[in-house]
């Protein structure tokens, strides 16, 4: 292929790819999950727990709460999709405790939180949050970051800066908050933000991988790809096998015309079955073009379209393959 007819390629197969945010993912069915978070002596709790679950793909982070006796009630999860559900620890009893799950392969869930080597007595009576059982931190604080919450849980994230700019302001290391207004930031595209917000989480607890996931997607989408690079690949050594790190990570040694190592970790990502992977197949397509391997593209691509017979780039994608066979 001339050089000037794959540039065309390439520029279609991107296009394609930011195409495919309408497509595959929006037509998997929505699966209501339940299930119960119990304490890490297995007994139930007497007041209610907040937990987040997050996509795969770090496209949806959502704030829960459970009830007086930690059963919780999730709708609107979509089928396929796999999901995790963090518990942030509350320094005093049990530690961060994460469960991934697919709505697909399990019906209800059952979360025992992990326990601290040294528990301290709990208290009664209180909603067991992310910030609200550490007695280091101001009140104001508190009630300010919970404020926040309430407001991202009701959909109303402009409104939740304020108040988590408050908390900040009131406990500047207050992990949970610093980490929170960037995944805020991360949402409303306000990137500088949160890339801010991210590096001050990262230095605050440098063993999460969350932040360093989150950093790396906003590096990203600052076309940043070296710092997005170190980001990920950090992320991956404290959390291996991350398919939406895999996947931004092989994404940004794409754009850095590193086609050896982006080809590896896409790889990874297109022989998973998350939602990272329609978006993987594509840019590995793009990756094998830019090798000279058109062969491989067309299966991909092929694979894709069987894979995802809605997709709503399928023209886009079949005016590709037309155009690419011998």
């Amino acid at each position: 292929m001339r050089t000037v007819g794959r540039l065309a390629w390439l520029a279609a197969l991107f296009a394609a790819c930011l195409a495919c945010h309408g497509g595959a993912p929006s037509a998997l069915a929505q699966q209501t999950m339940r299930g119960q978070i119990f304490a890490p002596d297995g007994k139930s709790w007497s007041h209610e727990v907040r937990f987040m679950i997050i996509s795969s793909d770090g496209s949806f982070q959502q704030y829960y709460f459970t009830d007086s006796k930690g059963s919780f009630i999730i709708p609107g999860l979509r089928r396929g999709r796999d999901y995790t559900l963090v518990v942030d620890g509350d320094g005093e009893t049990y530690d961060t405790t994460q469960l991934s799950f697919n709505v697909e392969q399990v019906q209800y869930l059952s979360v025992f939180l992990n326990p601290r080597s040294r528990p301290a007595k709990m208290r009664a009576g209180k909603t067991v949050s992310v910030g609200g059982l550490n007695p280091e931190l101001p009140s104001d604080a508190r009630r300010s970051y919970d404020d926040a919450v309430s407001k991202v849980r009701d959909g109303k994230l402009e409104q939740s800066v304020p108040y988590f700019e408050k908390a900040i302001g009131k406990a500047p290391d207050y992990y949970e908050a610093v980490n929170d207004l960037g995944v805020v930031y991360l949402k409303l595209q306000r990137l500088p933000e949160a890339e801010k917000m991210f590096k001050r989480a990262t230095e605050l607890r440098p063993g999460e991988f969350r932040p360093l996931l989150n950093l790396g997607i906003a590096l990203f989408r600052s076309d940043r790809y070296q710092e997005a690079v170190n980001a990920l690949t950090r992320c991956l050594q404290i959390q291996s096998g991350l398919p939406e790190a895999e996947r931004y990570l092989g994404e940004s040694l794409l754009e850095l015309g590193r086609l050896d190592e982006a080809e590896q970790h896409l790889g990874l990502v297109v022989a998973g079955k998350d939602d990272n992977r329609p978006y993987a197949m594509i840019k590995l397509a793009i990756v094998k073009v830019q090798k000279n391997d058109n062969a491989a593209a067309i299966r991909l691509l092929e694979q894709y379209l069987a894979d995802y017979p809605k997709a709503g780039n399928r023209p886009e994608i079949e005016r590709i393959l037309k155009q690419l066979r011998p």
